[in-house]
């Protein structure tokens, strides 16, 4: 019972706030907010980082408005008008930009220390769910065993009821570059 009391004083307590001094929560609530103008205000509540895509520079944060109306500028702007049939013929007009690398693209040529360092080693540096432990000989004894091309099958189709994902979560990497971090691991 003591404790439905306390609650009730709470909500008569809540209430009687509410109730009597409804104006004045709006007027303390404004008086907690620092003062500035709206330039200033901007700028502090702004994300702290930047989103940067591979292959695609960072912009330069205080230049930011001018590269956005650059771009649109560009991708908007209307491909020039072809040559009269009466006049004379120019050089052939040069070929357009290429756009920069989707970002989900691999880059090339990863080395098997590379693939290790960013997908393999949460499982296999401490041996999470039984994986076998970098260059641990006890450990990749049986596995070699095997053979290498039933380490490979294993590690791009995934194994153990998936405690192995298929290409160890590494999803844009080649055959070579698994077969490249597949012989890093081995002792």
């Amino acid at each position: 019972m003591k404790g439905v009391t306390i609650r009730a004083c709470a909500w008569s307590l809540l209430l009687g706030l509410l109730g009597g001094a409804g104006t004045y929560i709006p007027a303390a609530l404004a008086a907690s907010v620092p003062a500035g103008t709206e330039e200033e205000i901007r700028l502090r509540t702004q994300p702290e980082g930047r989103l940067c895509r591979v292959g695609i520079p960072c912009p330069d944060p205080e230049a930011a408005p001018a590269q956005r109306a650059e771009r649109v500028a560009q991708d908007t702007a209307e491909p020039p008008a072809a040559p009269a049939a009466d006049a004379e013929p120019s050089a052939p007009a040069p070929e357009p930009a290429a756009r920069a690398p989707v970002a989900s693209a691999a880059p090339a040529g990863r080395t098997g220390e590379q693939v290790y360092n960013q997908f393999c080693f949460a499982c296999h540096n401490l041996g999470v769910a039984g994986a076998p432990v970098l260059k641990d000989s006890a450990q990749w004894e049986p596995r070699i065993a095997k053979g290498l091309d039933v380490l490979m099958a294993n590690s791009i189709n995934g194994f153990n009821n998936n405690l192995m994902p298929p290409k160890g979560s590494c999803i844009n990497c080649s055959d070579e570059e698994l077969r490249a971090a597949v012989e890093y691991m081995l002792p």
